[in-house]
């Protein structure tokens, strides 16, 4: 059972759709939202639908970009079948890696051992533990929004010890969070 939690129903058509499109060879266009905050229109030749790291994504040759790109299928909205066919055989593509990103920082975080699961689950460098069995880690990851949006996603149970501005910038962000619950 590869759907999420929210049984959203709306996500489930979509995957459906671009599936068939694949099948029949269809062009299909969308409305994308990137991470970077972008909206774009699209219109893609669909290649396959793949499992990435707990989401789905559509692979496809972008017309716009006239190039193969990952689509996640979360932010494609407005989504139509077009009655255009494509001839081009796809069944031998390879999928490209992802661009790696140029902007990286290594983070050095301490995570309650609430969470070990998590941190067993989705972290693969080394990982020791003190007395108290709390996990210490290093992760290399964009600097920008994901960052932010994975450290958060721990609650309370994350501390990030380094680098410094990085644990200045998230005391900011949660400075100017708790002024938005001020009654």
């Amino acid at each position: 059972d590869f759907n999420n939690w929210q049984n959203n129903k709306m996500y489930e058509k979509t995957f459906n759709d671009i599936k068939s499109a694949i099948l029949s060879k269809n062009i299909v266009s969308f409305t994308y939202f990137s991470s970077n905050e972008k909206e774009t229109s699209r219109r893609v030749k669909p290649v396959r639908l793949l499992f990435k790291s707990q989401d789905w994504y559509l692979y496809a040759l972008c017309l716009l970009r006239n190039d193969f790109r990952y689509f996640k299928l979360s932010r494609i909205k407005n989504l139509e079948i077009h009655t255009e066919k494509f001839d081009d055989n796809f069944e031998d593509a390879i999928l490209k890696k992802e661009t790696p990103h140029e902007n990286t920082v290594n983070i050095k975080v301490k995570f309650d051992r609430k969470v070990a699961f998590r941190v067993y689950d989705e972290l693969n460098g080394e990982i020791t533990e003190d007395n108290d069995g709390n996990l210490y880690t290093e992760i290399e990851i964009p600097n920008d929004y994901n960052l932010y949006n994975y450290i958060f996603s721990f609650g309370d149970e994350a501390e990030v010890l380094e680098p410094e501005e990085v644990r200045m910038q998230i005391k900011k962000m949660i400075n100017k969070m708790a002024e938005k619950y001020i009654i």
